[in-house]
């Protein structure tokens, strides 16, 4: 008699998320973006502020544009000095009872920084002098 093939589960490769569930029991009803479109990254009507429940909902989400958003895996390599100086400012508010993370307050200085080109290119030319030797 022969076994059937050992199903193994499927694993993602490191340093990749597993999908999160709804945060809040608000968006238990609604599925997540990507499991409609059987795992391709769309759109969902959160992402585009479209409200589908009423006025109040409505507002919320345009208190909280990233309410229900997908993340993405960002990789990228941060420079030395600038990782110690943020790791040891979220050691500090943790020794104060603030609990945050190195994550949280990238995404806090991104969503504070320019929203245009010209914003974008006088920070970079900002940066690139205090950097030149």
């Amino acid at each position: 008699m022969t076994a059937p093939p050992m199903k193994t589960p499927a694993r993602r490769p490191p340093g990749f998320a597993e999908p999160r569930a709804a945060a809040t029991a608000e968006h238990a009803d609604t599925p997540p973006a990507d499991a409609a479109a059987g795992g391709a990254r769309t759109r969902g009507t959160a992402e585009l502020g479209i409200a589908r429940r009423g006025d109040a909902e409505a507002s919320a989400t345009a208190r909280d544009p990233y309410a229900g958003a997908a993340t993405r895996q960002a990789n990228m390599r941060l420079l030395e000095p600038l990782h110690t100086r943020y790791m040891h400012l979220v050691r500090e508010l943790g020794d104060d009872g603030y609990r945050t993370s190195l994550t949280e307050v990238m995404h806090a200085l991104l969503d504070a920084g320019p929203e245009t080109p010209d914003q974008v290119r006088e920070l970079v030319r900002a940066w690139r002098r205090r950097r030149e030797p």
